[in-house]
């Protein structure tokens, strides 16, 4: 994509300017509504960003936990105030499903810290009875609309629907388990 992104911005792979034009060109506006937009536009300031990212590589780090010892520590994470999180854990766990990547995760730019997360941009919340009061309820959609703005994936896990049938909504995130595990 990198490479694509330089193409469309007439740079070579390796960066090398391609277009004697100025440094943003008309035919490269979107639209006719940003056309006064074109003097505040340049081209060659991101040839330099684009052209590293061209040259990197993604390098993705292996679990370095057995499934128990993740489990162990996932449990020693989870709010103790919460049986919801513990026995959400306990479902993942018997059942073979796939583990999160962490628990009370904080996204300090939304100001909010999430029961699980799934990395790199879904958020579990386990939602017991206090969250139902109205102020709690509001309070909540609000933040949750600001993650989801922030291009995180929110799931809200309720007290009052059986894990296993919230759990088995979700098999892009969970998994499809593997039936019961030691």
């Amino acid at each position: 994509m990198t490479k694509e992104a330089l193409r469309s911005r007439h740079f070579s792979e390796t960066g090398e300017n391609l277009s004697d034009e100025h440094a943003a060109r008309y035919g490269c506006l979107l639209s006719y509504e940003n056309h006064a937009e074109l003097s505040h536009l340049n081209r060659l300031w991101i040839r330099q960003i684009i052209g590293q990212l061209a040259q990197s590589t993604l390098e993705i780090e292996p679990q370095t936990r057995s499934r128990e010892d993740q489990y162990k520590w996932l449990l020693e994470r989870v709010d103790p105030r919460s049986s919801l999180e513990q026995e959400l854990l306990e479902l993942l766990y018997r059942q073979g499903f796939c583990w999160p990547d962490d628990a009370q995760h904080p996204i300090p730019a939304a100001g909010a810290i999430t029961d699980f997360l799934y990395g790199p941009n879904v958020l579990v919340f386990c939602d017991g009875p206090d969250y139902d009061t109205p102020d709690h309820r509001e309070r909540d959609s609000q933040q949750r609309q600001e993650l989801r703005n922030r291009g995180y994936r929110v799931v809200v896990i309720r007290y009052d629907v059986p894990l296993a049938e919230q759990v088995a909504r979700y098999p892009e995130i969970f998994g499809q388990g593997a039936g019961t595990s030691g």
